[in-house]
């Protein structure tokens, strides 16, 4: 009875997805996740757009996908007043979200987050990227969705890996602005509604202090520039999320090498991280090619490694009127080998 009531309460918000995407008065296109085929085809026959199934995970950010999104519209002559929806995680809206931001010089963008992680993350600021040999996200834009519709129905279906990879996202949030949201993290469980809203709003609110990444929303890269070169390093065969919080222990433990962060605050964060996030890594990685992707890393200047620092939970190192600090890699390798 219980399923009943759920399965029914599911049909009735993708007909309401379906009026407020119809309202907007655009010619449909719908982009998901293979994985949400069924889900994906319901919607699509009630706005009346034709389904493109993209693969799963990172394997869908490429410049190949992309160009097939293309195609697909080219040869169905959509135009200017065309509108893209995602359906699927984080990978899914920076692929649509880019295609959108570039074909015909922008078109509508509607977002349907189906993950933990794309829903406390993906889906804020605007960001869309995909990847290339040369590092993870280093083609985007900057395309807001004129509309993100959510529905936590989805979180049921996770697998516990995937409840994890959105924790780390909400932990990181917590570490650069709210140490008391990070005990509530504990304390769980991290798909409560109230939870995912508390992790929202702050990024929202540092995205809105800085749209174009130069000074505040430079802490949301916290522990990204090692797990993006974990994510390399391993083929995208490991979750950002996961990455992310391997790339968080070992910012942490730089931070407290550099005197910033205490004992234990670095103790605490690493302990919250393994309670909510208990997965290891198929292999060790090699610490000299984790910093040469690093060198490659977006927030990289001249050749230097910059990371986000702490100075205690809840609050961020800042460093020349931004907050990103330049690492030695000497430093780098012995927070490295701590974590590693």
């Amino acid at each position: 009875m219980q399923e009943n009531r759920s399965s029914k309460r599911f049909m009735t918000n993708v007909i309401n997805f379906a009026n407020q995407i119809s309202a907007l008065g655009k010619r449909n296109c719908l982009v998901a996740d293979r994985a949400l085929e069924v889900y994906a085809k319901e919607l699509a026959l009630l706005i009346e757009a034709p389904l493109l199934l993209v693969p799963r995970g990172e394997a869908c950010k490429t410049r190949l996908q992309k160009e097939a999104i293309e195609d697909f519209l080219f040869a169905r002559s959509f135009g200017k007043d065309s509108c893209l929806i995602g359906v699927g995680g984080g990978s899914v809206h920076d692929l649509v979200g880019f295609t959108a931001s570039t074909y015909c010089r922008g078109i509508t963008f509607v977002n349907i987050p189906t993950t933990l992680l794309a829903m406390v993350d993906a889906c804020i600021g605007g960001k869309t990227a995909i990847n290339t040999s040369y590092g993870k996200n280093m083609l985007g834009s900057l395309w807001p969705a004129t509309l993100t519709l959510m529905d936590t129905h989805f979180l049921k279906t996770l697998e516990p890996v995937e409840v994890a990879a959105g924790a780390m996202e909400m932990v990181k949030h917590a570490l650069i602005a709210d140490a008391k949201y990070l005990e509530e993290l504990l304390t769980g469980p991290v798909t409560d509604l109230d939870l995912i809203q508390k992790s929202i709003v702050i990024k929202e609110a540092i995205c809105k202090k800085d749209p174009l990444e130069e000074k505040e929303r430079l802490l949301l890269n916290f522990g990204h520039t090692v797990g993006h070169a974990i994510e390399a390093y391993f083929s995208y065969a490991i979750s950002h999320g996961i990455a992310v919080g391997f790339g968080m222990k070992v910012e942490s433990a730089l931070s407290y090498i550099q005197g910033w962060l205490s004992k234990e605050d670095y103790q605490h964060i690493v302990y919250v991280i393994d309670a909510l996030s208990n997965f290891t890594l198929p292999f060790t990685p090699e610490p000299h090619k984790l910093i040469e992707y690093m060198r490659r890393d977006k927030k990289a200047l001249h050749g230097i490694i910059r990371v986000s620092a702490l100075e205690k939970i809840g609050k961020p190192k800042a460093f020349g009127g931004s907050f990103c600090t330049p690492c030695s890699e000497e430093l780098l390798s012995k927070a490295l080998s701590i974590i590693f």
